[in-house]
């Protein structure tokens, strides 16, 4: 169970039909956690996303950072291209693929990798 703080938005950018999105969310860990565990942690979040006809084509930057804990100051960045498409205004298809862009911890190791297909 957590207790969340959120700000969350979006926003058109100009005339054409592209959107802005974004967030910014502090997550309290309830109950009770493993020793030394994270129990606080910072998520950030923003996105563009242009649409082409019934096709939104978008890239979304995402981050998490711990604030306390043995790990606390560490943050993962990951970076997500894809496209969500829209069919006969019913069925949606989406599709992404995530990257992990940096892993950083308090003694300042990173690495970089593949993380995940989404589909």
């Amino acid at each position: 169970m957590k207790n969340d703080v959120i700000l969350a938005g979006s926003r058109a950018v100009g005339r054409k039909r592209v959107g802005l999105y974004y967030h910014l969310q502090e997550e309290t860990q309830a109950g009770r956690g493993e020793r030394g565990g994270r129990r606080n942690d910072l998520t950030y979040a923003v996105s563009l996303a242009p649409t082409w006809g019934n096709a939104t084509t978008f890239g979304e930057g995402y981050g998490r950072t711990d604030l306390d804990g043995r790990d606390a100051g560490r943050s993962l960045i990951t970076v997500t291209p894809g496209i969500r498409a829209t069919f006969a205004h019913r069925p949606i298809l989406m599709a992404g693929v995530e990257f992990l862009s940096r892993s950083r911890g308090p003694t300042g190791a990173s690495s970089a990798s593949l993380t995940s297909t989404n589909f």
